[in-house]
């Protein structure tokens, strides 16, 4: 014999997910298949407090194309969304199987007046954020930039190449080489130097083309000209206001040539991190952030590096953590520039081996110290020798797998500073007294180990 059925348990039983396909996620859909002169608007259920039952229509301006009615108890699995994509199929067949994006830009006009009722429009902001700097820029590809060949700087993250090889295998990926500049000197003679850089050799490009950019360092490098391709700049190593202050912003008039992306984790002390110029409204997939979480719960130094690995096997394109977008939003962005300018001075003027790779401008913001040795064995002997005094120095970058042994592109200058390049930590929370570490360090593997070295 069972119970009655009481007014509260029919009311828990309704309130029971339907099984299945999410049949509510469909109008979700259907906003963001439908491109003009086509719109889906939702119509409000008499009794808002009857979440079942729906009434969608599909417009073509103002007149009626198609109706959905119902209630998603009693709607079979996947029944309303066979109706919904046929519909589609019959309207705008060439929009079935596109994800297009849909800048909130297009979607919100905040010039209309508001409207005097206790739901409004979400406020936005110029900037949306990922969980990482490779969610940020596969989103960016498979949403908004949809380029057929991209290319690459021989010198890069292969972090980069690596998402390009997993998620977009239809793509066509080519490589631009970097090199280091040869020291110059505008004076007759030769008294004034030019600061130290790195230079580009861009190939002839198309309109279906990308070209990534990257801002080595926090080096704010002169944007390249690569019209008429689309322009990714990857700011990766600079904190946000100096690149988000010269975004791009969609209009009807022209299109975006030029989008700045990045990882939030290199210049911030963030969990995890990434951020594309511009107000999207990205689906975002579910994600338990395993990475951050081991970064956040990290007892040394090997924890962290296992969590990099952690990401580099799997990642989503998600949201970022609350904890990393509070601290961002609460950097004192001021603070950080000028004692990590202070401390590339320190270091380029202190550190006692190798040339320094790239000069820093006054208004720029160092992300690391780069250091160009005389061999790879020297860098690797410094480098072991730092660790052993607690200094934990890192490589930037090792030549990616598919740039070794092969006569395609140019990748001398990449393989040089991949071999020879040392980068020492700066960070606006060190101390004067651990900067005076890492020298006495580095001074005393050059007393111990110079005559391993007969360069030095």
């Amino acid at each position: 014999m069972t119970e009655p059925e009481t007014e509260t348990s029919h009311e828990n039983r309704h309130r029971k997910l339907p099984p299945a396909r999410r049949e509510p996620d469909v109008f979700c859909w259907l906003k963001q298949t439908l491109r003009p002169p086509f719109r889906a608007v939702a119509v409000p259920i008499a009794d808002e407090h009857l979440p079942w039952q729906f009434h969608y229509r599909v417009l073509q301006g103002n007149e009626v194309c198609q109706e959905f009615c119902g209630d998603f108890r009693q709607t079979s699995p996947a029944e309303l969304m066979q109706q919904v994509r046929s519909t589609v199929g019959r309207l705008q067949p060439e929009c079935l199987g596109t994800n297009a994006y849909r800048p909130a830009d297009t979607i919100m006009s905040h010039t209309k007046p508001l409207p005097i009722a206790s739901r409004l429009l979400p406020k936005t902001d110029r900037r949306t954020w990922f969980s990482s700097g490779r969610a940020a820029f596969a989103w960016l590809l498979q949403h908004v930039v949809r380029p057929t060949r991209i290319w690459l700087p021989t010198y890069v993250s292969p972090s980069l190449i690596d998402t390009l090889e997993s998620g977009f295998s239809g793509l066509s990926l080519e490589f631009y080489p970097v090199d280091m500049c040869e020291e110059r000197s505008d004076d007759p003679n030769g008294q004034a130097p030019r600061p130290k850089s790195l230079h580009v050799c861009l190939p002839d490009v198309v309109e279906t083309d990308a070209v990534v950019q990257v801002h080595y360092f926090g080096h704010r490098f002169p944007q390249i000209d690569c019209s008429p391709a689309v322009l990714l700049d990857d700011f990766s190593h600079s904190p946000l206001p100096e690149w988000l202050e010269s975004q791009d912003l969609p209009n009807d008039q022209s299109p975006v040539r030029r989008w700045c992306y990045g990882s939030l984790r290199k210049a911030y002390r963030v969990a995890d991190g990434g951020c594309v110029s511009g107000c999207f409204c990205p689906l975002y997939e579910a994600d338990a952030h395993e990475a951050a979480w081991l970064r956040l719960h990290a007892d040394d130094w090997t924890d962290l590096r296992e969590a990099e690995s952690c990401m580099e096997r799997t990642w989503k394109i998600s949201d970022i953590s609350s904890q990393s977008l509070a601290v961002i939003l609460q950097t004192d962005e001021q603070r950080k520039q000028q004692a990590r300018r202070q401390q590339q001075h320190f270091l380029q003027t202190e550190f006692p081996v190798g040339e320094c790779v790239v000069d820093f401008g006054p208004h720029e913001t160092p992300l690391l110290h780069l250091r160009l040795m005389s061999s790879r064995d020297e860098r690797d002997d410094l480098k072991s020798f730092l660790a052993n005094d607690q200094v934990f120095t890192s490589i930037h970058w090792p030549l990616h797998r598919r740039l070794r042994n092969q006569d395609r592109w140019d990748v001398r200058g990449a393989e040089r500073l991949a071999d020879c390049s040392l980068a020492v930590p700066i960070c606006e929370d060190f101390t004067e007294e651990q900067l005076h570490r890492i020298c006495e360090s580095a001074d005393r593997w050059k007393r111990a180990g110079a005559s391993r070295f007969p360069d030095l």
